[in-house]
């Protein structure tokens, strides 16, 4: 039996424009990004599909995804796809660097007494601290996460609390989504106007 997972190629006059990776009907033209419309054009009717390889692995098809697509791009091709991944999440953090500097920042000009830090401090100690206990895997700080949304972009973090301030920032999901959608497996519905952006996406850890 064939792998559940494959990974594709768009090619438009013997050009491989786009790497993708999918499952079902995705290698199809519905759902594209922005960049893929411009890229494509008038030639929709062109452009021909090829499954390239087939896994059982949702991970070992991404990680082939990457590679091809690195390889695409060293040759001058894989036009049509976003640059998603390490460089995204560096850019995002930075705007959001950008918005609580100085009198941004909500706690600007504020100073705590040395009481008001004491206690604080003792308020995250130990049992009171939230990852209090947990290592390795068990740790926020130590699981890769990734988002994953509907016409394949996908946005990886190297921890939860650094996702969930991106989708905050960039798609309105609070944090409390964010941990709703990794528990439950199933993309996000998008019943209030804000969250449109980012309806169908899925949040999971990636498991090495």
């Amino acid at each position: 039996m064939e792998g559940k997972y494959y990974v594709y190629v768009h090619k438009l006059n013997d050009e491989v424009i786009y790497v993708g990776k999918g499952s079902g009907s995705r290698m199809y033209f519905s759902h594209r990004s922005e960049q893929w419309k411009k890229v494509v054009g008038e030639n929709k009717a062109l452009i021909k599909i090829e499954v390239v390889k087939r896994f059982d692995d949702d991970e070992k098809a991404y990680k082939f995804e990457k590679e091809l697509t690195a390889y695409y791009k060293s040759i001058g091709q894989c036009k049509a796809n976003i640059n998603i991944g390490k460089n995204h999440v560096e850019i995002v953090k930075q705007k959001i660097s950008e918005k609580v500097k100085g009198k941004n920042n909500s706690m600007y000009g504020k100073k705590f007494s040395n009481e008001h830090k004491r206690k604080l401090s003792e308020a995250h100690k130990r049992e009171n601290n939230h990852l209090y206990g947990k290592t390795g895997a068990k740790h926020n700080c130590s699981k890769p996460i990734v988002a994953i949304f509907p016409d394949g972009k996908r946005i990886e973090a190297p921890s939860k609390n650094e996702l969930s301030e991106i989708m905050k920032n960039e798609y309105n999901v609070s944090s409390s989504m964010i941990n709703n959608l990794i528990k439950s497996g199933e993309p996000l519905r998008a019943r209030y106007k804000r969250h449109e952006k980012a309806k169908g996406v899925m949040v999971k850890y990636i498991v090495a």
